[in-house]
């Protein structure tokens, strides 16, 4: 899947002008498995095995939306959102609010499926906080939606983190 990612996130970027970030929830934290790159600097917005506690942010919420009731009691514990916040994303199928670690920053995640129905990742643009709508238009919902099922129809059985780096902060 990180490899389909690549290019897929790099598509997604281009025709949404936000970062594209893929996360997967590995013991308690999410990790970002692929980013996409700057196109000036030409370094990706989000280093590849950084790692955040599980605890607050739309990524967060849509890792955890679909989890078993024991994973979700664990993820709620200390988690600065409810059940019912997790709910609405089931409902809806998508979260967005603000970046858990970056002052600013808006982030409008999607859950990617695999073709046996399980979510294994999460797909997230990042922006500021002044482009990023809060109801993303059906436009930019179908493109992240798009990137999602294109990510989901390549994602593996098995699945191993890469070298994880706390993030600051």
């Amino acid at each position: 899947m990180a490899h389909v990612a690549h290019r897929v996130l790099a598509d997604l970027r281009e025709r949404s002008s936000f970062d594209a970030r893929l996360h997967r929830l590995h013991k308690g934290v999410h990790v970002c498995v692929a980013a996409s790159v700057d196109p000036v600097t030409g370094v990706e917005t989000l280093p590849v095995g950084t790692a955040r506690p599980a605890k607050a942010g739309p990524i967060c919420q849509v890792l955890l939306a679909w989890r078993s009731a024991e994973e979700l009691y664990e993820g709620l514990c200390g988690a600065r959102f409810t059940a019912q916040h997790l709910a609405r994303v089931r409902r809806t199928g998508w979260a967005h609010g603000f970046d858990d670690v970056h002052e600013g920053q808006a982030v409008f995640a999607v859950p990617v499926w695999t073709g046996q129905g399980r979510p294994v990742a999460a797909l997230a643009l990042v922006g500021a906080r002044t482009r990023l709508p809060d109801v993303p238009d059906r436009l930019l919902r179908s493109y992240v939606l798009d990137a999602a099922q294109e990510l989901g129809a390549a994602a593996p059985d098995r699945w191993q983190p890469p070298a994880m780096r706390r993030a600051c902060g």
